[in-house]
């Protein structure tokens, strides 16, 4: 059953936009490498952004991330994160429709 991640924060204030970008940038091929991952997207509005991943299941997801957490490339995206503003969620793939579906049960 696919998984959902949601990381939702805001930069901390100073950060700048273009440096952090390539913090998220570094971090593709982490990404790439963990068991499980298959997309991400990015989401901004004025106030947060929101980190979205797809994992193909609960486990990976978890796993990825506790591996983050100490991992390098978690430590230079987090200096650029507001850590109070920092939520993390996990949800279930009930439907999806497009290009790429996914499996919801």
């Amino acid at each position: 059953m696919y998984c959902l991640a949601q990381m939702t924060f805001r930069l901390r204030a100073g950060a700048r936009p273009m440096e952090f970008r390539d913090a998220l940038h570094q971090l593709k091929p982490w990404f790439q490498a963990q068991p499980g991952f298959e997309y991400s997207v990015i989401t901004a509005d004025a106030e947060c952004l929101s980190h979205l991943a797809v994992w193909t299941g609960e486990a990976c997801a978890q796993s990825a991330q506790q591996s983050f957490e100490s991992s390098a490339e978690a430590q230079m995206l987090m200096r650029h994160i507001d850590p109070g503003t920092l939520r993390i969620d996990h949800f279930r793939v009930f439907q999806s429709f497009g290009p790429q579906m996914l499996d919801a049960a």
